[in-house]
């Protein structure tokens, strides 16, 4: 009978892909029990490496690929590379601008914002607070007016816009007395 020499077999589990702001990110993979595997990150000549596999950085701001194929003992390489590819994008949109009425006697005034640029169309707000990183209200729309009646004096609404890859902008904010 013939001998047939199997394959090995490339499985790689960014899963959780890695993150659009890690820059070391952390991969792993599989290969048949007696492979031993190459891996290469943007085109560059492969090398051994096993897995889980962290990737040097900082990586920059751009689109990598990652790639990793098992070798026989005969040095012999079977199959596709197996590939992964991501985008690290740690550069946040820009402000947005925010208005309302100066002076009103509305309780429930309503704030209006224009996108800064470069976001994806989803803000969060919060109610004379700089602080959003906790506590926020998640808004599709450009306008925001408080559920409730305000007490009476200044208050201050920010409002920061998130990009796809969920870096957030500076606040814009606006104050309405």
């Amino acid at each position: 009978g013939s001998h047939r020499r199997s394959r090995p077999v490339n499985t790689l589990n960014p899963n959780p892909p890695p993150c659009p702001h890690l820059t070391s990110p952390t991969v792993a993979f599989t290969a048949d029990r007696h492979a031993t595997c190459e891996c290469s990150l943007d085109g560059a000549p492969c090398s051994v490496c096993s897995s889980p596999l962290e990737i040097a950085g900082p990586l920059s701001e751009a689109v990598h690929t990652f790639a990793v194929h098992g070798i026989d003992a005969g040095n012999g390489t079977f199959g596709d590379d197996a590939t992964y590819s991501w985008t690290v994008d740690l550069t946040p949109p820009g402000a947005p601008t925010v208005s309302g009425p100066v002076t009103t006697n509305n309780p429930e005034p309503t704030w209006t914002w224009v996108s800064g640029g470069g976001g994806n169309g989803i803000y969060r707000v919060k109610l004379d607070d700089p602080d959003l990183s906790t506590g926020t209200t998640q808004v599709t729309g450009t306008t925001f007016t408080p559920s409730t009646a305000l007490s009476a004096g200044s208050h201050i609404l920010y409002v920061q816009e998130s990009d796809a890859a969920g870096n957030y902008s500076n606040s814009g904010s606006f104050s309405i007395n």
